[in-house]
């Protein structure tokens, strides 16, 4: 059936005859893979009568699970009916073919997670190699990249260089898409090549612990608890701590190193109510690279105020 890239389909003619002498009545076709089908499905073939079907099959997926270029494959077309005596007579035909790449990326996917997230506002990059199958022309590619995605493909030696730069919107979390690469060949427009991309985002500072949890106090307590900040980026920064929002926390830095990517911060809590609530100081944070614009990062803190006022209730004794 000979060759054709992934992703492209194939249709092939195979002629029935019926040599038999007598006629044939609903002989039934079937396939071995749901990849291909076969029109008609169904034929009636008088004594010494031919007619041509048609397969059409479905090259998605073929090269999923394979890290060579081509890979051959093979179909079997069955066809049955049922005799003068009603048992079902087969004839199994096998048609074979070859589907192949026109590129290989390696890596087959790029990631910006687990240990290397894209900080907030920074760009990440990432790098594969791309194996071209003979007779396509670097000038034929065309691509296709997630939003915030830039592609640079260029040829260094007998290498094909795939440089892929991610620039971290103000949203932080999970992000994923495809990077689309399209060709062609002899003039023909082949299917494209899909790179998978995913990553994290993630704030350009940390709190540790990320959140401050406050046990059962009575209003009008004052509490402390110590936290860092940590920056991700790896670069020193200050701290303005004077006006935070909310004037039941107050912040103290504990170090005096402005160069340190690491603070600690002493916090005092004054638990003002009764019943449960979420305290939501905003620091604001000045790095020290002059282009960097300054941040605002929230301290969540988890407080439960209990009245003083309240006075336990002792059961009363009744005298019968």
């Amino acid at each position: 059936m000979g060759e054709i890239y992934e992703g492209q389909r194939l249709t092939h003619q195979v002629t029935f005859s019926n040599i038999s002498g007598t006629d044939l009545e609903d002989i039934r076709l079937t396939t071995s893979c749901g990849c291909t089908h076969v029109n008609p499905d169904r034929l009636s073939l008088a004594a010494g009568e031919s007619q041509a079907v048609e397969l059409e099959i479905h090259t998605e997926g073929f090269l999923q699970r394979s890290p060579r270029f081509s890979e051959t494959f093979q179909v079997a077309l069955r066809a049955s009916l049922l005799d003068d005596d009603n048992e079902t007579q087969q004839e199994t035909f096998t048609l074979g073919g070859t589907v192949k790449r026109w590129a290989i990326p390696t890596p087959a996917s790029l990631e910006f997670e687990g240990m290397n997230p894209i900080v907030q506002g920074d760009v990440g990059r990432r790098e594969l190699t791309l194996q071209l199958d003979d007779g396509i022309e670097l000038s034929s590619l065309s691509v296709d990249h997630p939003e915030g995605g830039k592609v640079d493909i260029r040829r260094e030696a007998q290498l094909t260089k795939l440089v892929y730069s991610h620039r971290a919107t103000e949203q932080t979390g999970d992000f994923k898409g495809l990077i689309r690469l399209s060709a062609t060949r002899n003039g023909n427009k082949l299917p494209p090549v899909r790179i998978p991309v995913r990553g994290t985002v993630v704030p350009p500072y940390e709190l540790i612990p990320r959140q401050v949890a406050i046990p059962p106090q009575p209003v009008g307590q004052v509490l402390t608890r110590t936290v860092k900040l940590r920056s991700l980026r790896n670069i020193g920064f200050d701290l303005e701590t004077a006006d935070i929002g909310d004037e039941r926390v107050t912040v103290e830095i504990l170090d005096s190193d402005k160069q340190s990517t690491v603070r600690e911060l002493k916090l005092s809590i004054t638990v003002s109510e009764a019943g449960d609530h979420l305290y939501k100081p905003v620091l604001r944070i000045l790095p020290h690279e002059g282009e960097r614009a300054p941040v605002e990062l929230t301290i969540p803190i988890r407080a439960y105020g209990i009245d003083r006022n309240i006075a336990q209730q002792t059961p009363q004794r009744i005298t019968p």
